[in-house]
């Protein structure tokens, strides 16, 4: 049964993303792109990282939950650590700069853990 947690969890992780949007939280940098979104109280568009990576956490939790019952796959979760570490750290990238440079190298080294544990 716990081979399936990893998919659940992308999936709740994919929704707690759409919460991150629906707050104005988390937004990504400055952009003319037609993707940018404008948030209340912002003068100018910003990417919306949030919806990516729900979009990416979202297609995540389908393939590892077909991992699951199709191919019987028992590495579900190094699947998820390692995947959701290395996109994390290029969404990282084109996120808003605002942010503390210490939260942004605890979540750098966290994810890197991950990883880590997953090998």
């Amino acid at each position: 049964m716990l081979i399936i947690a990893p998919g659940c969890i992308t999936l709740a992780h994919g929704c707690g993303r759409i919460g991150c949007f629906l707050a104005g939280c988390c937004y990504g940098v400055e952009t003319t792109s037609w993707l940018g979104v404008t948030f209340p109280g912002m003068t100018h568009k910003v990417l919306p990282t949030q919806l990516f990576e729900a979009v990416f956490l979202f297609v995540l939790s389908a393939i590892l939950i077909v991992l699951a019952f199709k191919i019987d796959c028992i590495f579900n979760m190094s699947i998820y650590l390692c995947s959701y570490g290395v996109f994390r750290y290029f969404i990282e990238l084109i996120r808003e700069k605002g942010q503390k440079p210490w939260v942004r190298k605890f979540v750098t080294h966290l994810l890197h853990s991950g990883q880590s544990l997953a090998n």
